[in-house]
């Protein structure tokens, strides 16, 4: 811990802005505190081991997002460290890797959802909505029972 500190003193006194170097370090820390509790206590929750770290870790980064100072490679890099996330969680059957990295990854679509929109003819992304919607609409009892499915596998996940 006295060197979490130490680094975190260090890029201080360098005047390091970047704010992930200050919050992925605390994040990956508490993430092998709760790799290390799980796997010596089977049945803790996976929002009590990993939890903590995983708000720690996309919170911050998703705030900046929100504010509107995310620069392409770190809206790049957040979302990608999402999608690790959400894929190690549903192949480990934990559930909070995959409430906590999905959520950011949709937050992180409907970010680039907005920036998309003030960029293209409106026409064009409402043409492409209302696409969506019909085929939606055509197969909605499938789509019905597949989100039945889905939400009972998260919910018998860990």
């Amino acid at each position: 811990m006295a060197d979490l500190f130490n680094a975190c003193t260090y890029l201080v006194d360098r005047h390091v802005a970047v704010l992930e170097a200050y919050t992925v370090p605390a994040a990956a820390l508490a993430a092998l505190a709760g790799w290390l509790v799980a796997r010596r206590r089977p049945e803790v929750h996976s929002w009590t081991a990993y939890g903590p770290a995983l708000l720690a870790g996309f919170a911050p980064s998703a705030a900046t997002l929100l504010a509107g100072e995310g620069l392409p490679a770190r809206r790049l890099a957040l979302g990608a460290a999402a999608l690790a996330v959400v894929l190690a969680g549903a192949v480990r059957r934990r559930q909070a890797p995959v409430v906590v990295g999905g959520a950011t990854l949709a937050l992180v679509a409907l970010h680039e959802t907005v920036l998309l929109w003030d960029r293209v003819d409106r026409w064009i992304l409402l043409g492409a909505a209302g696409l969506v919607l019909i085929a939606l609409a055509t197969t909605y009892e499938r789509r019905r029972r597949d989100l039945s499915r889905l939400t009972a596998a998260v919910g018998r996940m860990s």
